[in-house]
């Protein structure tokens, strides 16, 4: 089976547009920058929180993955490198019944077929005697289906998304109007789980990632990073990130008194910095893709920011981010094509884990501390209304 393509490099680009011209004739300028970027990133199954201004064409992000995953299904020999669905559906959660099938028509103007799940919508199924619940599963007559949250967190809707069918052709689902989610969390309640229900039960469109934490056995502003030489030495093509340029240029230099006699260095190993010229980091990127060669990126945080390079298998972090959020970031650059399986190792310095380890101590004895004092505050309450309560 030939190596799948990412939606995001240079061919999947331009499939995209040529399916959008094809299917799409209307559309004469085919897709603008701020919707080909984040359809780019649905097809290619990565999160995606989109702020665009009102009549952007937002919509369209609902449209082109369905559109793009029927013509490969239509058409296989065409697109045989690419991941298809045979039964392509969309999940979009609106807030309001008027949207949801604003939605579907708006679709239906492209022959794409969706459904609102409403009230209106379940009195007529039941009406004609449909089980609405297996037309949905099967993904066999609607590509879209719009739904509330409230009945998103139903029974019925736990059985659909516990479907084998509909959870392997589900390309994304979507919270339309996110922006409202906070305001409305407040008098909606099924708002608060929309998350924590949508990842419990939905697959994940990226590829297995082995993530690892390891402690420093040499100190990071040291010369000498041996522990990266295991990793390094499997030939998997990797990115080391450093917090600092002085890091970056250590691990570098460490890297090149290890190189065996006889190999290019300079073509085997890169720097990746705000320092290097932008045409130089473009070039490694290019090279990272193309060239077998080049097996390891010495980098800032910069690369961990929205680039792509598919072609990465494992992310060694040289100490802990500064954040979660940045530690993910890292950790999800490597294994970016499906079916891939990568790495990330973050090496964390020693005071990293004992500060961990008393914050969790600490953490502890406060959650005892409050547990004492409510305890021991309700205690005294009742004390006091036992001596108000009149003698008998």
């Amino acid at each position: 089976m030939p190596d799948l393509v990412s939606w995001h490099s240079v061919e999947g680009a331009a499939t995209v547009k040529a399916i959008v011209k094809a299917r799409i004739p209307s559309w004469k300028d085919g897709l603008r920058l701020q919707q080909e970027e984040p359809i780019l990133r649905i097809l290619d199954g990565q999160d995606v929180l989109l702020c665009t201004a009102t009549g952007a064409g937002k919509s369209a992000l609902f449209t082109v993955p369905i559109i793009c995953h029927q013509e490969l299904a239509k058409y296989p020999s065409r697109y045989p490198n690419f991941r298809r669905r045979a039964l392509p559906v969309g999940l979009v959660i609106t807030p309001t019944k008027g949207l949801a099938r604003s939605i579907v028509d708006s679709l239906a103007t492209h022959d794409v077929s969706a459904l609102a799940y409403d009230r209106e919508t379940l009195v007529r199924a039941a009406h004609e005697h449909r089980n609405l619940i297996e037309d949905i599963a099967s993904c066999t007559l609607f590509r879209v289906i719009c739904v509330d949250p409230e009945h998103l967190h139903s029974t019925p809707w736990q059985r659909i998304l516990d479907t084998a069918v509909f959870r392997e052709n589900l390309i994304y689902a979507c919270l339309e109007e996110g922006h409202l989610a906070n305001e409305w969390l407040t008098f909606r309640e099924s708002y608060r789980n929309i998350g924590t229900f949508l990842r419990g039960r939905l697959p994940s469109h990226t590829s297995d990632l082995q993530f690892v934490l390891e402690t420093l056995k040499h100190g990071i502003s040291g010369r000498s990073f041996p522990q990266l030489l295991p990793y390094l030495n499997t030939g998997r093509k990797a990115v080391i990130y450093a917090s600092s340029l002085d890091i970056v240029t250590r691990i570098y230099t460490y890297l090149f008194r290890m190189e065996p006699p006889g190999v290019d260095h300079g073509r085997r190993v890169r720097q990746y910095t705000a320092l290097c010229d932008p045409s130089f980091n473009a070039e490694t990127l290019r090279l990272m893709e193309t060239d077998p060669q080049l097996q390891i990126v010495v980098a800032t945080v910069a690369l961990a920011n929205g680039i792509h390079c598919s072609s990465i298998d494992d992310s060694l972090s040289i100490g802990m981010p500064s954040t979660l959020s940045q530690m993910e970031q890292q950790a999800g650059r490597a294994a970016r094509l499906p079916g891939a399986i990568g790495r990330a190792v973050v090496f964390v310095q020693k005071s990293d884990v004992t500060r961990a380890k008393n914050y969790l101590a600490g953490a502890f004895f406060a959650s005892v501390f409050y547990s004492y004092t409510q305890v021991l505050q309700e205690l005294l309450q009742d004390r006091d209304r036992v001596q108000q309560l009149p003698h008998l």
